[in-house]
């Protein structure tokens, strides 16, 4: 699909620089990035099954508490500085 988009004339012609940049580099980014670790899980799995699970564990509880920080971080209330 992102090949695709990228090489169609018609498409790139039509849309503006934001939604053909948020369609192309942003969800198909991340359908990209889902399926890397997809396929990395199910490879781990055939070869050993705790690793594949500690593996989705960590990942995913990773990354919600990242995501958490990070929004915490970017809604803090700015301490003025004298």
């Amino acid at each position: 699909l992102l090949s695709f988009l990228m090489n169609n004339v018609i498409i790139k012609q039509n849309l503006s620089q934001e939604p053909f940049s948020a369609l192309s580099i942003g969800m198909i980014g991340a359908f990209t990035t889902f399926s890397t670790f997809a396929m990395e899980t199910v490879v781990l799995w055939y070869s050993n099954i705790i690793i594949a699970i500690a593996y989705v564990i960590i990942s995913v509880i990773g990354g919600l508490g990242f995501c958490y920080c990070g929004y915490k971080l970017a809604t803090r209330k700015q301490v003025e500085t004298i």
